[in-house]
């Protein structure tokens, strides 16, 4: 092969490495896009460790925090909780430190109680765990707001007890509008200390 043919021959060689590189790049940056696109802007999922709690979750914003009394079946309690609203959704978590260890009737009726508050029905319940916490899961469907307000809604919930500590974790909104693995994220996020 002559110097000159070697010499187009490899310019050309170059000029298709350089378009491959070019269309590499724009294929990067296309893919980049897509993926900023994808994540929703009110999401901004992070750890949160609640004080004296003994545990972890993952949040979608910074939490709001309240602090009530209770009456329950066992009595008084004083619960903690910290909740991030999203659009019509909220994730609310709670913990609570009862005076005698929480077993599965008071669990039963702490879920009857969460359910209560929506008007709702049970749809669905299983067991879960997560470390030295044990509990249900359950789905409860009802009504979210007062009168003409009001609308169909669904509460997502996980509830666990470890020895006196009640803790929940609940994902509540429209049945549309929110991701499932947005709700499955929040829910499966307990990590015990």
């Amino acid at each position: 092969m002559s110097p000159a043919l070697w010499l187009v021959a490899g310019h050309a060689a170059l000029s298709r490495i350089i378009l491959k590189m070019r269309m590499a790049r724009q294929l990067i940056l296309l893919l980049t896009l897509v993926s900023l696109l994808a994540c929703s802007p009110a999401l901004d999922w992070r750890e949160y460790r609640m004080p004296d709690a003994g545990f972890s979750i993952l949040l979608p914003q910074k939490p709001a925090q309240a602090e009530r009394r209770l009456q329950t079946p066992a009595g008084e309690v004083g619960m903690r909780m910290y909740s991030a609203r999203v659009g019509e959704h909220v994730f609310a978590a709670g913990f609570a430190d009862f005076a005698r260890p929480v077993d599965a009737a008071l669990l039963d009726a702490m879920r009857d109680v969460l359910a209560a508050n929506m008007g709702a029905r049970i749809a669905s319940e299983r067991p879960v765990e997560a470390g030295a916490f044990k509990g249900r899961e359950f789905t409860a469907t009802g009504q979210l707001g007062r009168g003409k307000e009001a609308r169909a809604g669904t509460m997502r919930a996980r509830i666990y007890a470890n020895d006196r500590r009640y803790v929940q974790l609940i994902a509540l909104g429209p049945d549309e509008g929110l991701a499932a693995a947005d709700i499955e994220m929040f829910l499966t996020s307990l990590k015990a200390d």
